[in-house]
Order: structure tokens, then sequence, then C-alpha cells
């Protein structure tokens, strides 16, 4: 009997990529627009100093996330059956995205 080795599914290379994202927005929300603001953590150089470089493993992490959403996005639009209607839905999405994330990005 031959075993098939497991191989990436494009729902498991989602999964990884919003797992990431997640993590980078984690880093740039949590850490870099938050504790490391804190002028008692800023005065610590040790606790400031290992809250930077945790922020920047989380950010290294995340950087993982585009050129997995990319690799789907270009998979996507190879295969589809109509390439007009799927750059249309890109279209509506990035400009609904366009149009509510800046004011996210303020409360973040």
């Amino acid at each position: 009997m031959s075993r098939q080795s497991p191989s990436l599914t494009g729902s498991s290379l989602k999964k990884i990529a919003m797992i990431t994202m997640l993590i980078d927005h984690i880093g740039a929300c949590v850490f870099e627009r938050g504790l490391l603001l804190v002028d008692e953590i800023r005065n610590d150089a040790a606790l400031f100093e290992m809250l930077r470089n945790t922020d920047r493993i989380l950010r290294l992490i995340g950087r993982v996330s585009f050129p997995i959403f990319c690799f789907l996005l270009v998979e996507g639009f190879l295969h589809t059956h109509d390439r007009k209607k799927y750059a249309l839905r890109l279209f509506l999405f990035v400009s609904a995205a366009h149009a509510v994330c800046p004011h996210l990005l303020d409360r973040c």
C-alpha cells in the first residue's frame, strides 16, 4: 500500500495566512500602539527591550501572510470560470475595505 503525503489545501493555506496575520496585528496593535508606549515600560530598559523583541518576532511571523494571500488570489483568478466577475468582486471588496479600514486603524 502506498501512502500519499499530506498536502496543503487552499483552506489550510487560508487558515495559516489568517493566523499569521492575526499574530502580526497583535504585534502592531498590542505592542506597538499599546505596551511600548507606556511610560513605566519605557523606563524599564530590560522589559522594554524584551517587549520590543517580542514585537519584532510577532511582526516577522505575520509577514508570512501576505505572500500566501497573494498566491491564493492568483490561484483563484486562474481557476475561476468568469474572470471579469472575479475581478469585480475583488474590486468591490477592496473598495469596501478601503472605506472602512482607516477608521478601524485609529482605534487600534
